[in-house]
């Protein structure tokens, strides 16, 4: 239990769970930054489609 992280670096065990680990941690980065994209976008659309609305409507002006 005393290995240091550099001897076990040297073991094809050690460097395919190393190569792994990485791999699925850069994977995982990589959805959650498209997931954080797409809810952005879907927010832009959302404003711009308020926005629009609030354009379009008039305030009614009262009659007497």
């Amino acid at each position: 239990m005393g290995y240091e992280i550099g001897k076990l670096v040297g073991y094809p065990l050690a460097q395919l769970a190393l190569g792994a680990a990485t791999t699925i941690g850069s994977s995982y980065i990589a959805s959650r930054l498209g997931e954080k994209q797409a809810i952005d976008a879907r927010l832009e659309r959302l404003e711009k489609i308020v926005d629009q609305m609030a354009k379009e409507q008039k305030p009614k002006s009262k009659k007497r």
